[in-house]
């Protein structure tokens, strides 16, 4: 049975978000996304914002029910996303500038998935972190302080073992681990060039 899962967003991230949700949940069976409303003006959320009183503001639009939601604002601490066991905030801000070879809708496909790896065993990114890789190693679960690096993990089509059996291990149903597989399989083969190579990409400042 598929799990419901909500997403909200503000901004004109609409069209981004509709393909993104329609495309996770043509390739696997465990979730269920439905996008909903865009925020009114009136209620959009604050940021760059502290991502845990985010979460909360947006946590308040709903009840019972996990829910993401994107912004194409920056968040205080310039992280791509934050996980919480039934909330998910995620920020698009300055990806496109980005060399990963990757397209916005993949990109958020692949934050969409960890969100939705946290929501199936109701565990944190604090709970997770104990996953986190640094230096990359081409995972879904790599820390990505200097943030081309994501592109290792969106090429990569996959967990790396140590946290496929990790994740494993702390509930999350075989199942779901090869649906959350043939999420990112179709996010790396979405690649439309290699991205940036060096250790330092000219389209990458700190602030972004």
């Amino acid at each position: 049975m598929r799990r419901d899962v909500w997403i909200r967003f503000s901004g004109e991230s609409e069209s981004l978000v509709r393909d993104a949700a329609a495309t996770i949940n043509e390739v696997q069976d465990s979730w269920l996304l439905h996008v909903d409303a865009q925020f009114p003006p009136n209620e959009v959320p604050t940021v760059p914002d502290e991502p845990h009183s985010l979460a909360l503001k947006v946590g308040e639009t709903t009840t019972n029910r996990p829910l993401i939601y994107v912004t194409h604002d920056s968040f205080s601490d310039k992280w791509f996303s934050h996980e919480f066991r039934d909330v998910s905030v995620i920020s698009s801000f300055g990806v496109s500038r980005l060399d990963t070879g990757f397209s916005l809708v993949a990109y958020l496909m692949y934050q969409m998935a960890q969100s939705l790896l946290s929501f199936s065993i109701a565990k944190s990114e604090q709970d997770l972190f104990y996953l986190s890789h640094d230096p990359p190693v081409g995972c879904l679960f790599d820390l990505c302080a200097y943030k081309p690096d994501i592109r290792l993990g969106m090429a990569a089509g996959g967990l790396c073992s140590k946290c496929y059996d990790a994740l494993r291990s702390s509930g999350v149903t075989e199942g779901q681990l090869q649906d959350l597989t043939r999420i990112l399989n179709v996010v790396a083969r979405t690649r439309t060039y290699a991205g940036e190579q060096s250790l330092l990409s000219n389209a990458w400042k700190p602030d972004m």
